[in-house]
């Protein structure tokens, strides 16, 4: 399993980054993979869950607990995601809540993958809606 070990202090959008708040429908950790409920809340994405839960939409900027309001990044051509990625590989959302891998393969039947971005560097990476691609395993 290749899942990325985000460390949250070293999370660091770029000057390009889009993003807008949003309310926590749980307890959320900086630079976890977000999805929107059907309540207009973000949870943690879990692509082995339903496709609601699986369906992308950001990286959590900020932390917070259930009914607060958090930062979400949508897109960002820099980001230092605060985990060791491998240059020109596809990053995916994961089986694990908030999860984001290396790995496609990690993902089993019954998985929606994601491909959230692409890996610029060992510490970069691009990612937004130019990127989303899923598909059902």
């Amino acid at each position: 399993m290749a899942a990325i070990s985000i460390t949250a202090a070293n999370l660091v959008p770029s000057a390009n980054a889009i993003r807008f708040n949003g309310v926590a429908a749980e307890t959320i950790t900086q630079g976890q993979a977000l999805y929107a409920l059907a309540n207009g809340t973000y949870g943690k994405c879990d692509n082995n869950l339903t496709l609601l839960a699986a369906t992308f939409v950001g990286i959590a900027e900020s932390a917070g607990s259930a009914g607060q309001t958090i930062s979400i990044l949508r897109s960002d051509t820099a980001l230092v995601l605060g985990g060791t990625l491998v240059t020109g590989t596809a990053i995916c959302t994961s089986p694990t809540a908030g999860g984001l891998t290396l790995t496609p393969a990690d993902n089993t039947t019954g998985s929606f993958v994601t491909v959230i971005g692409m890996a610029t560097s060992t510490t970069t990476l691009n990612f937004g809606s130019g990127f989303l691609s899923s598909t059902a395993i």
